[in-house]
């Protein structure tokens, strides 16, 4: 680690304020969008998946307030950011290289909770992916009017990883662990969304 934190390649990679001004603003001048930002830059320089956490979504109380309060900076901020890398997806130093996939660990209820928040929902959610070998403007899956259950194309998160697996041109053959088991690359039975799949 100190041996990677001193090369000056890895430095030079690390270092946003190497980016013109107007690039950064384009990110946005917050962690979320300096943190996109450099994920961006570390992928131009060959690293293979880099990966951006934001925290602060979770409302399980007051979410109109917190929406009122605390969500618009967040939700400009994501906002910001994902536009950026999608533009350096079509035509920037990102086209034809990289993958975005905007997700959380799970959906939210869709009804408010007794505390006026949202709760845990695992039945649905939503995830954007874009990027090299994605189809452009798929919609895979439906809820019923409720936002509760799926209803048509359900997809699991098994499927998403396997979706992103293939992707990143990564076998999916099981691996020998080095006491001998198989272990699998990808959940039994899962596959690509084949629907979300750019047409070759």
């Amino acid at each position: 680690a100190r041996d990677l934190s001193a090369e000056p390649s890895a430095r030079e990679a690390f270092d946003v304020t190497r980016e013109s001004p107007a690039r950064r603003e384009r990110y946005g001048r917050h962690r979320l969008g300096q943190s996109c930002l450099l994920a961006a830059r570390l992928v131009t320089r060959g690293v293979r998946v880099a990966l951006v956490r934001d925290v602060g979504w979770d409302h399980h109380q007051r979410i109109t307030s917190a929406l009122e309060v605390g969500f618009p900076s967040k939700l400009r901020q994501l906002d910001d950011a994902v536009a950026a890398l999608l533009d350096d997806l079509r035509d920037g130093p990102l086209a034809g290289r990289a993958i975005v996939c905007v997700a959380s660990e799970f959906g939210r209820t869709p009804r408010l909770n007794g505390l006026g928040g949202r709760d845990h929902w695992p039945r649905a959610q939503s995830v954007l992916l874009a990027g090299a070998g994605v189809g452009e403007g798929v919609l895979v899956g439906e809820t019923d009017a409720h936002g509760e259950e799926p209803i048509d194309e359900a997809v699991s998160p098994a499927d998403l990883f396997a979706t992103l697996v293939h992707l990143l041109g990564i076998d999916t053959e099981p691996i020998r662990a080095p006491d001998g088991r198989l272990v699998r690359v990808v959940g039994e039975g899962a596959s690509p969304i084949a629907t979300a799949l750019a047409r070759r």
